[in-house]
């Protein structure tokens, strides 16, 4: 189970609970607030709400200088002591790195992450159970150039609107869509291989009836 300590008090009023939508019921959300960052957005609450995961709150019962840091630090070692083996703490607070320092030289087995977002923590945990969510993660937050992604966007849906005029009033009018994913797939390939490999998606028959459709209007 990952465990995610959220410092509200130093990432309330920014996007610090970016990523909420991204838990599932194997996490574990414990928020430390106090009356000075007591609400939440409906939104960020459904999310957590519909995501199952294991919920819970603390609340800063004396205001003093740091307070909120020092349950949060608290937390972290009765969680390691627990055996807990994955914890993230969601602050901007560059201190929180001298609790990660302790941490992984006295508990070899706990990774411990500090992040702004809960969206980044998690797309740095580790573990096989974590793969498939964080490379989905790390997927979307990726920066691509503006610029050649708005052409590559134009070029598909120049290239849907061709296939469409083709395919209307045709036995393959509704695997337009499946068409289009597989000639991005088959990208920069030769003739030959895009020719074997709708025979292969698509089936013979098919395949062959797909690619002479293709090939009238669509340049290889």
């Amino acid at each position: 189970m990952l465990t995610i300590l959220v410092d509200y008090e130093n990432v309330y009023g920014s996007d610090g609970l970016n990523g909420v939508s991204d838990l599932t019921k194997n996490d574990k959300l414990i928020i430390f607030f106090s009356d000075s960052c007591k609400n939440i957005s409906q939104e960020n609450l459904d999310c957590i709400e519909q995501s199952g995961c294991e919920f819970e709150i603390v609340k800063l019962k004396k205001i003093r200088k740091n307070a909120l840091d020092f349950y949060i630090a608290a937390k972290v070692g009765s969680l390691c002591e627990k055996g807990e083996t994955q914890i993230a703490i969601i602050t901007n607070d560059k201190g929180f790195e001298s609790i990660k320092d302790y941490v992984s030289d006295a508990f070899e087995t706990v990774q411990i992450v500090i992040s702004p977002k809960i969206q980044i923590a998690l797309s740095k945990i580790g573990g096989p159970s974590e793969t498939e969510r964080r490379k989905a993660l790390q997927y979307r937050m990726k920066k691509v150039n503006l610029e050649q992604e708005f052409n590559r966007i134009q070029n598909r849906n120049e290239r849907k609107k061709q296939v469409e005029s083709v395919f209307t009033d045709t036995k393959y009018e509704k695997k337009v869509d499946k068409v289009i994913d597989f000639l991005d797939y088959m990208e920069g390939k030769s003739k030959k291989s895009i020719y074997t490999g709708a025979l292969h998606v698509f089936g013979r028959n098919d395949g062959n009836a797909i690619y002479g459709l293709l090939r009238d209007v669509i340049s290889f």
